[in-house]
């Protein structure tokens, strides 16, 4: 589990029954996210960056020699060209953070080691130092650190362990569904401009940078701008007026504003759906209020929103005039606590997953209960054609269930941007 990174150690420095190990469940929800990893790889690093990705989620850690030694395995034919390609694609993810160098796992020296060999070392300096006291001191030569902080320039390098940056590939994933959602509510060209300002510096660009990398006019850019500071995607930048920022507190809330939208449309209707954005603009409200805004009949909206709070939707707020609590003389505000909403979907989509997979236990072992061992670990070798007939039937089966998983995770990620 510590190779495969789904728990930390913290090793004692002499009695190993009391080393210390805790489990971290979001890198263990992280691993439904893994196909998304691999896709992301193949787009930015074609087949090798797909390959190495796959060895590294698949195998928790490893050196990069493990790596090229798991590929030759895997491709026999992998002549000298084709290893420095990976190799150039190695390196390539190391600089662009997709992949990130791990500590080994080694036994901490204990307090009296430590302790003898500070001394050891002290008394060895101070030693050199009178050796060297007479002598004219020697100007220190300075080397060009860069050259020597390259990960492939090191020898040590070869044996350090690498795993694949969780941390970042989240990033590019955000960056990702929040382009694809600014071109379904602008346009194409408001998605490449923020996909440019996305990929800079602090998320800020120059209008005339942002047309050059976006491949677009200038003028068109200043209007796709605009129309992105109209919907609190993007803001004028405070140093300078032809500078601009995303603001990603601001794109994040408005996806999982619409994501949660879609969900209640789906469980309460149209009125559901059209209560819950009323409440998350206009914060907390009287249900005459939200009868009016919403243009519905009171009866409706009555029943609606005490559904809706038994769900877990919509919170009641009291809010008396006096000491009293008069219920008659007591305001009923009604109001949308966006943590807990999203917290809940959360939960009923993690319940769904858990659902599915048990579900995918179960299709397994009545279809492929009657075949032996060997037909499942390789499909191959199956003679008969009912055999055939019952592995191909749980291919299928097996293929719709990962389909819905994996578009379940992709959309339960929305929730913990």
């Amino acid at each position: 589990m510590v190779i495969h990174n789904l728990c930390s150690a913290r090793l004692h420095p002499k009695s190993p029954r009391d080393d210390r190990y805790t489990i971290d469940v979001d890198v263990v929800l992280l691993r439904l996210r893994f196909p998304k990893f691999i896709e992301l790889a193949r787009e930015h690093f074609d087949d090798n960056g797909e390959v190495i990705t796959h060895e590294m989620l698949t195998r928790g850690r490893l050196s990069k020699q493990q790596i090229l030694e798991t590929l030759r395995r895997r491709f026999p034919n992998l002549v000298t060209v084709g290893t420095a390609a990976f190799q150039q694609t190695f390196h390539a993810m190391i600089l662009g953070g997709w992949i990130k160098d791990v500590p080994a796992l080694e036994r901490p020296v204990p307090d009296d080691d430590k302790k003898k060999e500070r001394e050891k070392a002290e008394s060895q300096k101070k030693q050199q130092e009178e050796e060297k006291e007479p002598k004219k001191k020697k100007r220190k030569v300075t080397f060009n650190k860069e050259k020597e902080d390259r990960p492939h320039d090191d020898e040590e390098v070869e044996s350090r362990m690498y795993r694949i940056h969780f941390e970042h590939l989240n990033l590019l994933l955000r960056n990702q569904i929040i382009k694809k959602f600014v071109e379904k509510r602008i346009h194409t060209n408001a998605g490449k401009i923020i996909k440019v300002m996305l990929s800079a510096p602090h998320y800020t660009a120059k209008k005339r940078e942002i047309a050059d990398r976006a491949d677009i006019p200038v003028e068109t850019a200043t209007s796709y701008i605009q129309l992105l500071i109209q919907g609190n995607f993007v803001r004028p930048s405070a140093r300078s007026d032809d500078e601009y920022h995303v603001s990603v507190m601001d794109c994040v809330h408005q996806i999982k504003s619409a994501e949660a939208a879609n969900v209640t449309h789906m469980q309460y209707g149209v009125l559901g759906a059209r209560i819950l954005r009323i409440l998350l603009s206009k914060k907390m409200l009287e249900e005459k209020q939200i009868t009016s805004l919403a243009m519905a009949s009171k009866k409706d909206v009555h029943v609606l929103l005490y559904k809706m709070m038994t769900g877990g939707v919509v919170q009641l707020q009291e809010v008396p005039r006096s000491t009293e609590r008069n219920p008659k003389a007591t305001f009923y505000l009604w109001y949308v606590d966006p943590a807990v909403l999203y917290t809940h979907i959360q939960n009923q989509v993690l319940k769904t997953i858990r659902n599915l997979r048990t579900k995918m236990a179960h299709e397994k072992t009545k279809i492929t209960g009657s075949l032996p061992k060997e037909a499942l670990l390789n499909p191959g070798a199956v003679q008969t054609a009912e055999h055939r007939e019952l592995l191909e039937k749980w291919t299928r089966a097996e293929t719709i269930l990962v389909y819905n998983i994996t578009g379940l995770e992709n959309f339960n990620f929305v929730f913990s941007l």
